[in-house]
């Protein structure tokens, strides 16, 4: 088993680490920040990135009259290889009311920060719904 500790997750948390394996298994290469700023345009994308620092819901590219908000706490996890830990929480839209009184998207993000001995944090990003899945359901 790749990770420890994961008992007293609740089952989305599971579901999102699941994910964060299958993808994180295989796959070293960092997107280019680009990726970033589009990375909730489609539910399923995902990508590895290599931030200076700390990177906050703020610092990510949001739509008109939201921002991307922590939606639970925070989890903590071990990974089995004894140096690599995870901290990984959901986001979601949240709306500014100064900007507009439309409800936000109902989009789903979950960012995985990724520490791992002797290297710079990385962060994974997985769209659990994107504006695809959003504009379908109008």
């Amino acid at each position: 088993n790749y990770m420890r500790h994961t008992s007293d997750l609740p089952k989305e948390f599971l579901r999102a680490i699941s994910v964060f394996e299958s993808f994180y298994s295989y796959n070293t290469a960092i997107s280019p920040d680009s990726k970033m700023e589009e990375i909730w345009s489609k539910t399923g994308n995902i990508g590895l990135f290599s931030p200076l620092g700390k990177l906050s819901p703020s610092k990510l590219s949001s739509g008109y009259g939201w921002r991307w908000s922590q939606a639970k706490t925070r989890r903590k996890v071990e990974l089995s290889d004894n140096i690599t830990s995870l901290e990984l929480f959901k986001l979601v839209p949240k709306s500014k009311p100064k900007i507009t009184s439309n409800k936000p998207p109902t989009l789903r993000l979950w960012q995985f920060n990724v520490f791992t001995e002797g290297e710079n944090m990385k962060v994974v990003l997985w769209c659990e719904k994107g504006i695809d899945q959003e504009e379908q359901e109008e």
